[in-house]
């Protein structure tokens, strides 16, 4: 058989839908059909339809990042959600062992993959080219601040033992920044530009501290794709990245989103706005926040390795460019 490695994209997926049946065989509804909605280096998702219910199958690689233990922590919040809260989210499924997640193999791919399964969430994702909006916006902060109000709460009356967005966790799997092996081409500039956000990061977050009012359960992935609308409503969706964190970070990966979209910033200061409304942010935690979107920035450069080199330059130029008008 093929070494994994040596496959074209569209092998590698035929693979992975084999992967996709045999999970579903752990569940107690019978599908009709299994719909390949999106694959990244992250994960791959399908939609399952049934004759009643439509589902999301979530495929992540089984690794240090992906557990049983960190979904377990994810669906226990949306449960927890969608009992104290107003906000629509995922409904996680169970298999019929009462797991939230199982570990699956197939002895065409090389590792293992981390199944879970979520009930579909109606509504669009509406992209832009011009950035999401201000009403749009105005309720993503809305929603976001409940999020963190719920988490300060559920954070207060829970052990949760789940991944940290922290300066270790942000950065400690992301070693290939500046390693001899990425394939990269940083300047000079931006490698310097690198060791200062991080450097900075590290002395800010330890100065925050982590008490509840500044840390706590984040989304950690609310850009464009991942808020949907349904009858002029936002929802969230894809909870998948969703861990321990600055609640700074959270409103950080939103404004990130929206570096090149949003000139005026309007779009931004309407998030903003929304959000501290809803739940007030102290000056002296705010003023961090173009350091936080910094953050954000370099921590998702491991993501671009993957595109070919003129995209892949042109994307270090945008990311860069954007990260010295924050510092």
């Amino acid at each position: 058989m093929k070494n994994e490695q040596n496959l074209t994209p569209q092998a590698k997926l035929r693979r992975l839908r084999l992967l996709a049946y045999d999970a579903l065989k752990a569940y107690s509804f019978k599908y009709s059909k299994l719909e390949l909605l999106n694959h990244s280096c992250k994960q791959i998702t399908y939609k399952i339809h049934t004759q009643k219910t439509t589902y999301i199958l979530r495929l992540q690689q089984s690794n240090t990042y992906n557990t049983p233990s960190k979904i377990n922590m994810e669906f226990n919040w949306l449960n927890s959600l969608q009992k104290h809260t107003n906000l629509i989210v995922p409904t996680p499924i169970s298999t019929i062992h009462g797991k939230n997640s199982i570990k699956i193999s197939h002895e065409s791919i090389q590792d293992p993959y981390i199944c879970s399964v979520t009930k579909w969430v109606e509504g669009k994702v509406i992209l832009r080219k011009n950035g999401p909006g201000q009403k749009t916006l105005s309720q993503v902060g809305h929603n976001m601040a409940i999020l963190h109000q719920h988490s300060q709460t559920y954070m207060k009356n829970k052990f949760l033992k789940s991944h940290h967005l922290d300066y270790q966790g942000l950065f400690s799997r992301n070693t290939s920044f500046l390693s001899k092996s990425t394939s990269i081409p940083y300047t000079k500039h931006q490698i310097e530009l690198i060791k200062k956000v991080k450097s900075q990061c590290k002395t800010v977050m330890n100065r925050l501290g982590k008490s509840h009012d500044v840390f706590g359960l984040i989304h950690a992935d609310l850009l464009q794709l991942n808020y949907i609308i349904h009858k002029g409503h936002v929802r969230f969706i894809d909870f998948a990245d969703c861990g321990r964190g600055f609640y700074l970070y959270d409103l950080a990966v939103t404004c990130h989103g929206l570096w090149g979209l949003d000139e005026k910033n309007s779009q931004r200061d309407t998030f903003l706005g929304s959000y501290i409304n809803q739940h007030p942010i102290p000056d002296k935690q705010l003023k961090h926040l173009p350091l936080f979107t910094a953050i954000r920035a370099i921590s998702v450069l491991q993501f671009l390795e993957h595109l070919p080199t003129p995209i892949l330059k042109k994307q270090l130029a945008h990311q860069f460019h954007h990260i010295k008008k924050v510092l």
